[in-house]
């Protein structure tokens, strides 16, 4: 325990028969409970576990191969239905440093976060404990995920932008009209103009081009007079709302 806290580990396992026992025993006393969940694995994976001499051991099974993922979930629901108060994830192969476990249950414990992560990657020592190829493999995948997150951005962005403008119809004209409407239209129009006309007098201007005084004091009541529209309607949608829980 740690904190007055029950801390259990989840050790996904597949053809680790070489690595798993070595990697229970770095596990510290702070655990309470280790699930190692055998994923179908071909060779004694499981019969290692089982005979490491660890009361805090139990193996769960998998009849077919489901993958690292799965594993997760699985030793997750049994630490669910035990009542862990913190459950952790660390992979059979004896790549992680049971030394750093305690910092990572700590603040979880004391309930400052809610989930903690750690990165072998961040000190530079994966690259003399991790095999070279599985390091640059990890390094791809990572980079991969990265470059897939940002294509998925753009569309997440449309999809909340969609999402505030329906419910600003449904709820505000729709239902129950409400002027917050007009402040939110208005001034996100009059916003978006005065910063599309403050761009052109930008480049205008870069260009060697003279910029009118009455052209630039325009662009700024625009942009001022948005924003403070945007505001104002944020606030009145804030005290609409304000009831909720």
């Amino acid at each position: 325990m740690l904190e007055g806290k029950r801390v259990a580990v989840v050790v996904p396992a597949y053809d680790e028969e070489s690595l798993v026992v070595e990697t229970l025993r770095g596990i510290p006393d702070l655990v309470d409970r280790v699930y190692v969940v055998d994923d179908a694995s071909r060779d004694a994976t499981a019969r290692q576990a089982r005979d490491a001499g660890d009361d805090r051991v139990e193996v769960l099974g998998h009849e077919r191969n489901l993958g690292v993922g799965a594993a997760i979930v699985t030793g997750y629901r049994k630490a669910l239905e035990e009542e862990v108060d913190v459950t952790c994830v660390m992979a059979a192969d004896n790549q992680m440093d049971p030394a750093e476990l305690t910092g990572l249950v700590e603040p979880v414990a004391r309930g400052e976060v809610e989930y903690a992560k750690a990165n072998r990657f961040a000190t530079g020592e994966a690259w003399t404990v991790i095999p070279r190829t599985r390091f640059l493999g990890n390094a791809a995948l990572s980079l991969l995920t990265k470059i897939r997150l940002h294509s998925v951005v753009p569309r997440i962005s449309w999809l909340l932008f969609t999402a505030f403008w329906w419910r600003l119809g449904h709820k505000y004209v729709i239902r129950d009209f409400h002027p917050l409407v007009f402040f939110y239209v208005f001034g996100l129009l009059m916003f978006g103009v005065g910063l599309v006309l403050g761009v052109l007098e930008v480049l205008l201007r870069i260009l060697g081009n003279q910029i009118t005084p009455a052209t630039i004091v325009l662009v700024a009541v625009l942009l001022i007079a948005g924003l403070q529209l945007t505001l104002f309607a944020m606030w009145f949608d804030m005290e609409a709302n304000k009831d909720l829980r």
